[in-house]
């Protein structure tokens, strides 16, 4: 029988920052767009 065993090892420090930094900005990015096509509202 055979059987394969893998140990999963969680992402760095660094690498977890980086990846946070980068959807913070896809938010970011999408709400700027999202405001800019919509135009500024007048209220």
């Amino acid at each position: 029988m055979k059987a394969e065993i893998a140990l999963a090892k969680g992402k760095a420090e660094h690498d977890k920052r980086n990846t946070e930094k980068k959807r913070d900005w896809e938010r970011e990015k999408g709400r700027l767009m999202r405001h800019k096509v919509s135009g500024p509202s007048k209220e």
